[in-house]
């Protein structure tokens, strides 16, 4: 079963999403909030558009999956 990335609800700043990223792959929030902000001086456009459609469209981690393992 492949486990999907999710807004983490705790030790979040906006909507979760890099905590998240961080979450999923066992990097510090610390420094994926860094490179993404670094990144936002570069290309602040894509980067707030995809940071909002990813907020609207992951999963929290409080949500339950609609898909059962059968």
């Amino acid at each position: 079963m492949m486990n999907s990335i999710r807004r983490a609800s705790r030790d979040s700043w906006l909507a979760g999403v890099l905590s998240g990223f961080a979450n999923q792959w066992g990097w510090s929030r610390f420094w994926v909030r860094v490179v993404f902000m670094c990144a936002m001086l570069v290309e602040p456009v894509s980067l707030t558009l995809g940071y909002l459609i990813l907020a609207v469209l992951m999963p929290s981690e409080n949500q339950q999956s609609h898909y059962r393992h059968r």
